[in-house]
């Protein structure tokens, strides 16, 4: 019995961040966001995760910028090319038992179709760039890691990313 009760606790607690996020609450996004990602309560879904860090984000919040730049360096090194793609997944999944091979890969190639570029170093940097300029530090270092595998054209294109990506969302961001 004490286990229904807490299950529907969660549930509550669930419904709860959904509709406070959908009001606008960049915490409750990043909150379903991280819950989505690591499966914690629900099934792991990594594309219902990437949308909620772009809500979050898209309302401010530099933690979830930050987030969405990791993500992308992520997979940075990872081709374009749909096949290669999917023998690289598949590698990283043989280092990880637990590791969701349809998952993951449905996750990179839609946050590629989403994504300002297809180039991920170059989004990388752009949510790094972001992710700084609202306050979190952290995404400074990765920042400036992530230029060393970058042209600097890339790095052009990413902080003019980042300034248009501002600009659109001027009245929730710095």
């Amino acid at each position: 019995m004490e286990g229904s009760v807490l299950i529907k606790d969660i549930d509550k607690a669930f419904g709860y961040y959904n509709k406070s996020c959908d009001l606008g609450e960049p915490s409750a996004c990043l909150k379903l966001a991280y819950s989505y990602l690591d499966g914690d309560r629900m099934l792991q879904d990594y594309k219902t995760a990437i949308k909620y860090f772009r809500k979050a984000a898209e309302l401010g919040d530099s933690e979830a910028m930050y987030k969405l730049g990791e993500i992308c360096w992520k997979f940075a090194k990872i081709s374009s090319s749909e096949n290669e793609l999917r023998m690289n997944v598949r590698e990283s999944a043989s280092f990880n038992p637990g590791f969701d091979y349809d998952a993951e890969l449905n996750a990179v190639l839609t946050f590629g179709k989403t994504a300002e570029t297809k180039d991920f170093e170059v989004q990388a940097h752009m949510w790094f760039n972001l992710a700084v300029a609202n306050g979190f530090n952290r995404g400074s270092y990765d920042r400036s890691s992530i230029e060393e595998d970058m042209s600097l054209q890339q790095i052009t294109q990413a902080q003019k990313l980042a300034r248009e990506w501002q600009q659109r969302h001027k009245n929730k961001v710095q």
